[in-house]
């Protein structure tokens, strides 16, 4: 579905909703991509490429593409009304985040998340998976926003996104961007800043180390196509217990101790 709206039209008519989002009068928004701080070339191409993929549960899939001079520059989303993103969720103060969703829940909505992205990477990376881009609805379920900074699985579009840790596999970029954000939410620490700020591999100094790559390991040796095959990590987190409050302390006490610029609550 296409909605012929100029740019201009877009913001004298739509109240702003936030940034480059604004209100439909519906229960939706329409999101100027054109505004985005980093925007992509072939930004038409990317958003018509995803909006002729399947409709999965777990992203925003385009209601309809915005044109203006037969050129895509956006498109229509759902309103996720007081909905909060993962980096929203750990700023709030301890005893509201432990409280706001159960351990159990948590990893539903962390698995609902997995196989929404190994559905997706069948046919499309996407690249900007951060704390910010994966939002958690009223209902509990887990979405991700801001993919038009992907890409086609077999283009060679570039891919722009807020942090890279593997850039020579942009498929296990995206499962390991998962894994942090998802490892965030079950202990409340925004382990995302600690890999920025440091590495990736800054993340096996932690109480979990063992188990992950043990995880690896497993997933590795069970592999027929060991040079091709993306890790994911939906069957480690079924089987991670939720951390104890002790580990949670002496995490965040490593953590103080390699700079200032990691959030926990």
């Amino acid at each position: 579905m296409e909605r012929n709206i100029t740019q201009a039209e877009l913001l004298e008519q739509y109240k702003r909703f936030n940034y480059c989002l604004y209100h439909s009068g519906n229960n939706t928004l329409y999101k100027n991509c054109e505004q985005s701080r980093h925007k992509p070339p072939f930004l038409s191409e990317r958003i018509d490429f995803v909006s002729d993929l399947p409709i999965v549960e777990g992203y925003t899939h385009p209601i309809s593409v915005l044109k203006e001079d037969n050129r895509i520059y956006g498109y229509e989303m759902p309103l996720f009304d007081r909905s909060k993103s993962i980096f929203d969720l750990l700023m709030l103060p301890e005893k509201v985040f432990n409280s706001t969703i159960s351990f159990k829940d948590k990893k539903e909505i962390l698995l609902s998340l997995h196989k929404t992205l190994k559905r997706l990477n069948k046919d499309y990376i996407v690249g900007d998976i951060n704390l910010h881009n994966i939002l958690i609805t009223k209902d509990g379920q887990g979405v991700f926003v801001d993919w038009e900074n992907g890409r086609p699985i077999n283009s060679t579009f570039g891919v722009y996104a807020a942090y890279f840790i593997n850039q020579n596999d942009m498929l296990q970029d995206d499962a390991l961007k998962l894994f942090i954000a998802s490892i965030s939410l079950i202990y409340g620490i925004d382990f995302e800043s600690l890999v920025i700020d440091n590495s990736f591999y800054s993340l096996l100094g932690f109480p979990f180390q063992k188990t992950v790559l043990e995880y690896i390991d497993s997933v590795i040796d069970a592999s027929a196509s060991k040079d091709t095959i993306t890790i994911y990590f939906d069957e480690f987190l079924k089987h991670l217990k939720e951390p104890s409050n002790l580990e949670r302390k002496r995490i965040k006490t490593e953590i103080d101790e390699l700079g200032p610029n990691v959030y926990y609550i």
